[in-house]
Formats: structure tokens, sequence, C-alpha cells
């Protein structure tokens, strides 16, 4: 699939139109929902909606409400691709931890991001996590020896789509 998942988000109850016939076809087809299709996004579509956003776990901003990972999940197009850490900077060191912030180029609405910790030099693994940020774009990383030498990158990712690594 080429198609954006953009036009669906943000559809609710009140929605009207071709759209909304698509998001209860797909409804009907992914959550077998059957639902009439109308092109009317009433209480039904947005109980609907809820009902597969919560059988998914799709955690959207406002339950019934379409947001991409929502239409992604109904198979209605592909998200849109994360874009790329820009800069990734230590804001505060401590004897235990480091404070680290970045910046994206591009809005960071559909975007996680994920902070990976190297210690020991160059031949050790990266360790992912257990940092992952949802919309944030600083991190702590704790539990640091005094005087260890670490690398640390960060990367910006979506559920479906994985690039956009500083």
């Amino acid at each position: 699939k080429t198609r954006s998942t953009e036009p669906y988000v943000g559809l609710k109850q009140g929605s009207t139109g071709d759209l909304v016939r698509a998001v209860q076809r797909a409804l009907n087809s992914e959550n077998n929902a059957n639902l009439k299709v109308d092109g009317q996004f009433g209480p039904i579509t947005a109980a609907a909606l809820g009902q597969f956003q919560i059988a998914r776990n799709v955690e959207p901003a406002t339950e019934g409400v379409m947001d991409v990972l929502t239409a992604v999940s109904l198979k209605l197009g592909l998200p849109p691709t994360p874009g790329r850490v820009t800069e990734l900077r230590a804001t505060v060191i401590t004897d235990n931890s480091i404070t680290v912030a970045w910046e994206y180029d591009a809005p960071p609405h559909h975007t996680h991001f994920q902070v990976m910790v190297r210690r020991g030099g160059q031949s050790a693994d990266w360790t992912n996590g257990p940092i992952t940020k949802w919309h944030e774009k600083t991190a702590v990383i704790n539990n640091l020896n005094s005087g260890e030498s670490v690398m640390i990158r960060c990367r910006a990712t979506n559920p479906f789509i994985s690039n956009g690594e500083f």
C-alpha cells in the first residue's frame, strides 16, 4: 500500500463521507463490527472503533477517534515514515545518571524515540531501553557507575517502520 493514513486522522463522531465509509468497511472486515456502511460516523461507529482500539491494544489520544496507528491497524494505509534524530546531547551528568536531549527533523506526533546504551566500548552490544519515549525529546539513563564509559544513541521509530537513527 502506498496511500497515506493522514486523511483519516481526526475522524470522529459527527464526521461524514467517503473516508468514514472506508473506516466502516475496515471495521467490518478487521473486527466483524457489522456496521451499516453509510458514511455517518455516529455513536455505533464510534463504539465499534473504540472496541477495535481496545482489542488491538492501540492507545489513541482519544478512544473512538481515528489516529494514525488505528488507521494502520485497520489496513487503511501506511504511517508516515519517522524523521531523523539530528542532534543528541547530554544535558545533565551525575555520578550514576545522564540526562540526554535530542532534536528531531519532523513533527514527533507519530513517533517513538528509543534511547540505547553501549557500555564498555566499541565491541560491546547496544542495549535497547528500557527507555522508549512517545512525543518526548528527553530521557534519563540511570544505574551508571561513576567513571564508566558509555555510548548513547537515539532512534526515531514507529510501530510499523523503523529508521531515523542518530
